[in-house]
């Protein structure tokens, strides 16, 4: 059997650590995204509605 090895595509030379706060704020505004979608769903649907 053939072993494939995965090697990067892109070559990038430094500057990395400073994404990770663009990357962290991107990955919160799209949690708070879809929970919000997620509630606005569940509040049509009426599962907050009592009775």
């Amino acid at each position: 059997m053939n072993k494939i090895s995965a090697k990067p595509f892109l070559k990038w030379a430094g500057g990395k650590t400073q994404l990770i706060d663009v990357i962290e704020k991107a990955l919160q505004n799209l949690f708070m995204t879809v929970i919000l979608l997620l509630l606005n769903h569940l509040w049509e649907v009426g599962q907050f509605c009592s009775g």
